[in-house]
């Protein structure tokens, strides 16, 4: 299945959850109808031509009032007005440099979503399009084949892709730390807390939801039982992705745990009433974990090292780290947040982010690199150890830091 391209902030859920992804079959009913979703940055160029059109009217006699329609466009979005001395959107002129950007869902990836949201990869001169995924694996296709520039992928990619002879980069980190959480359902046991060893063992046999074999949450899950003496088998693992489809099957019964991120942690526990059972967000319970990179933004080495696209990559990175940092110490950042992520409120949105913010840095460390190397050995996934010059694009390393 093809992935669904995408331009804009509004997202329904299923069965009534609303969530920052929109659910397949959405989509390709909108897809069959021909409905094309567009950004605010796009909505706003579409406005200027329809009022310069009304004014072309006026002039010749016609009505100069605008439609409701087209009074109400350019105020779609706050990003749809560009800012002072701008003399247009920059990601919608004849030279602005198109790209695709590959993601899923969750606040993992939240540095990419404000980014396109508040127009700074406009401001870098690039024409992004999102494109959602719901397979990591899919993801890392189109990453290779070059169908997208780069995606928001598990940082360990890189390296299970290269015991296949395939040559992946990280360009940057989008959580700098462990973002998942086992959130269980209290009907199936009432397990203890503050062991986690003692914890996992109380859930055996339980069907636990989860984004899906081949990727970040599988491969961080691996590592996490390997350290408490367990392995799959001990498990019922169900690929749920994340989002709507994850809170829909968590409400069903359809599985007793779900391994998954904010926001759905939090919509778990407060609408379902399930428990958080093991959080690697909390450095205490993550142990040696809390040292490996959540999720990062990744290229291809082939993409990378074309004409051109080093410096696109770091227009990309340096957008991306913008928004991180406007979400850390901005004080709009949670009413920002809460829109891309329905239904929660800005005040939890706040919440989240404060427990998040640690994570919200663009810096790849040699140590990162080192904790996927040494976790990725011990399951059995990779045989060699991969350089931190292999890992990461180290062209980037400016760029991190907003040069």
């Amino acid at each position: 299945m093809k992935p669904l391209v995408r331009k804009s902030s509004s997202r329904q859920g299923l069965d009534g959850w609303s969530a920052r992804v929109v659910p397949i079959e959405t989509e390709l009913s909108a897809a069959r109808n021909g409905v094309e979703m567009v950004s605010s940055a796009r909505r706003f160029v579409v406005s200027v031509v329809l009022v310069l059109f009304a004014l072309a009217t006026a002039a010749c006699g016609g009505n100069s009032n605008p439609s409701a329609g087209e009074s109400g466009a350019a105020g779609d979005s706050p990003s749809a007005t560009p800012s002072a001395g701008e003399s247009g959107t920059p990601g919608d002129s004849p030279s602005a440099t198109k790209v695709n950007i590959g993601i899923t869902s969750g606040m993992t990836l939240a540095g990419v979503l404000v980014a396109d949201e508040l127009g700074y990869y406009e401001d870098e001169g690039l024409d992004a399009t999102l494109v959602t995924f719901t397979s990591g694996g899919d993801m890392t296709s189109a990453v290779l084949s070059g169908d997208v520039a780069a995606a928001a992928t598990g940082a360990e990619r890189v390296l299970t892709i290269r015991e296949k002879g395939e040559d992946l980069r990280l360009l940057m980190a989008l959580t700098a730390v462990p973002t998942l959480t086992l959130v269980v359902d209290p009907d199936f046991v009432n397990f203890p807390t503050g062991n986690v060893s003692e914890t996992m063992n109380s859930l055996k046999g339980a069907r636990i939801g989860f984004a899906g074999f081949g990727g970040a949450s599988e491969a961080m899950l691996d590592a996490l039982l390997d350290r408490v003496g367990m392995t799959q088998e001990d498990f019922q693992l169900i690929e749920t992705g994340l989002g709507p489809a994850q809170i829909a099957a968590a409400n069903t019964g359809a599985v007793d745990a779900v391994w998954s991120i904010e926001p759905d942690t939090t919509t778990a526990v407060d609408t379902l009433g399930w428990k958080v059972a093991v959080d690697l967000t909390d450095p205490a319970q993550a142990g040696d974990l809390y040292s490996l990179i959540g999720l990062g933004l990744v290229t291809s080495a082939k993409w990378l090292n074309s004409d051109g696209n080093v410096e696109t990559a770091k227009k990309i990175v340096r957008a991306t780290g913008r928004a991180m940092e406007y979400i850390r110490t901005d004080p709009n950042a949670p009413s920002t947040m809460a829109k891309l992520y329905p239904p929660t409120s800005v005040d939890e949105m706040g919440r989240l982010i404060e427990k998040m913010s640690s994570g919200y840095h663009p810096t790849v460390t040699p140590e990162m690199t080192d904790g996927w190397n040494e976790v990725l050995r011990e399951s059995g996934l990779i045989t060699v150890t991969v350089p931190f010059e292999d890992f990461v694009a180290t062209e980037m390393s400016d760029a991190w830091e907003g040069k």
